[in-house]
């Protein structure tokens, strides 16, 4: 299972492993939680074209759970 980072934002990344894509970010606020969501590939493409697009689809993961 090799992990290949895409784009590193620091506050999230965008990888590819296992033939899926993800975007792992920083859902905490005083603490660091980091949280692992799997995204289609038009997500990924939409993420890595912008830091602001990579945000807004942080937000809509995080109001989906």
């Amino acid at each position: 299972m090799e992990k290949k980072i895409l784009i590193d934002y620091g506050w999230c990344q965008i990888t590819f492993e296992d033939q899926k894509y993800f975007i792992t970010f920083d859902e905490g606020a005083a603490v660091v939680n980091m949280k692992k969501y799997e995204i289609s590939e038009l997500q990924m493409k939409i993420a890595i074209g912008s830091e602001t697009n990579a945000e807004k689809i942080a937000f809509i993961l995080q109001k989906k759970v």
